[in-house]
């Protein structure tokens, strides 16, 4: 009844515009200063001054795959976003550096990959289609030690295993995290939150420590598990996880080191339906600029995951990448940017899949053997404006399904993004 009674009083708070976005994961990075409302953008500071920092996002893909895959099509997915981050301080009178957070998102279109019948999303903003009531947690900072803690429904995707370089990109095998965390675990991605907590701090200057505790499971996926359903029905699922992130900063040629690992206990196995089983993975994430000369800026990431082949689908993933900002004169926020990605499943899948083949039935998996999948994308955001964005793309599915029963798949692309 309390928890109900809390998700009624957030929901009106939404109404009321007291709420909206703000650490949510975007496709992009908008330069700084002007939305595409520019009316709203002074009262937009007025009230960030007096404690209520509002922002807004939406986004438009547009893809199709003229070539490869099972079949060719069009699709398109649509997304919005919109979050506030409440200072209590100001806004109630409460104590220093208490705050609450929210986010508002809506998802709606079609997934291109179920017409090229390949695993990785080729558009990262397909899934969750319904209005969700998202992150919504309590934080406390304590700015005399650079620490943080939150309480409440939070996602993971920014926290961990993540560069904002990443964003960049429209594939989902590379625009958030590591893709492999979605099929081995119940890592909370935006916009299925769930109840969790978090803490960071910086030890010095160049170092910082994070850790979360989620109470997430496979069910965390349905539309049906959100909204003002904020109850914990199901114990299935715990995961810990944790990160050491080092900034190193060197002529202004900024790099971050990131390598972290966590944990799930009494997860439901995604392919054999095992209750109470765990797991644990490893993984890196880093980002480095190599070349800076006035506004002409290279910088490369990568990152890669790995975890046991027993009880894991895909225990092996790696990416790479490079981008480059303004290569323009006349267009200084413009980026091109070139990654890749690859999965391996691992053997075990592999196993199963070879005996439902053997006994004529559809397992868990299928009965097609899967091996690996890959893709390689290339695209160029072109800022109209400080707050509008256009960014064609072309993307190369490797191995499609990966089961190599598919051709190759060309994907063609535009995506539209504005900062509201």
């Amino acid at each position: 009844m309390f928890l109900t009674g809390m998700g009624i009083f957030s929901f009106l708070c939404v109404l009321c515009g007291c709420y909206s976005p703000a650490l949510i994961a975007q496709a992009f990075t908008p330069p700084k200063g002007v939305h595409f409302l520019s009316d709203w953008e002074e009262p937009q500071k007025q009230l960030a001054d007096s404690g209520v920092d509002i922002n807004g996002t939406y986004a438009l893909e547009l893809q199709a795959n003229p070539i490869g895959g099972r079949n060719q099509g069009f699709a398109n997915v649509s997304a919005f976003w919109f979050s506030c981050l409440v200072d209590l301080e100001k806004v109630a009178c409460l104590w220093p550096g208490f705050g609450f957070y929210t986010t508002v998102s809506y998802r709606s279109g079609q997934n291109l990959s179920e017409i090229i019948g390949n695993e990785f999303n080729v558009a990262t903003w397909f899934g969750g289609s319904t209005f969700y009531l998202d992150e919504c947690y309590l934080q406390q900072k304590f700015p005399c030690c650079s620490t943080v803690f939150r309480a409440g429904r939070m996602a993971g995707e920014l926290s961990f295993a993540f560069s904002p370089l990443m964003w960049n990109y429209v594939t989902l095998a590379i625009d958030g995290n590591p893709i492999s965390l979605y099929f081995n675990t119940p890592f909370p991605p935006d916009p299925f939150a769930c109840w969790g907590l978090y803490f960071e701090t910086k030890p010095c200057k160049s170092l910082l420590v994070k850790g979360a505790l989620y109470n997430s499971n496979f069910h965390n996926f349905n539309n049906s598990s959100h909204g003002l359903n904020w109850s914990f029905d199901n114990t299935n699922g715990t995961m810990v996880i944790g990160e050491i992130q080092y900034q190193h900063l060197k002529e202004e040629k900024e790099g971050n080191y990131r390598v972290g690992g966590y944990a799930t206990w009494d997860r439901q196995f995604p392919f054999t339906h095992k209750s109470r089983g765990s797991s644990y993975g490893f993984y890196f994430v880093i980002d480095q600029c190599f070349y800076k000369k006035a506004q002409l800026q290279w910088s490369t990431w990568a990152f890669g995951l790995v975890t046991p082949i027993e009880g894991n689908v895909i225990p092996y993933t790696f990416g790479w990448g490079l981008v480059g900002q303004g290569l323009c004169k006349n267009q200084p926020n413009d980026t091109v940017n070139f990654g890749l990605a690859y999965g391996l499943f691992g053997s075990e899948v592999r196993r199963l899949q070879a005996e439902a083949k053997r006994e004529g039935i559809v397992g868990p998996f299928g009965n097609l053997i899967q091996s690996y999948e890959g893709v390689v994308e290339l695209n160029y955001w072109f800022w109209l404006n400080p707050s509008f964005a256009i960014t064609p793309l072309v993307q190369w599915v490797i191995n499609p399904g990966a089961a190599r029963t598919l051709s190759d798949a060309f994907v063609v692309g535009l995506q539209l993004s504005a900062t509201l």
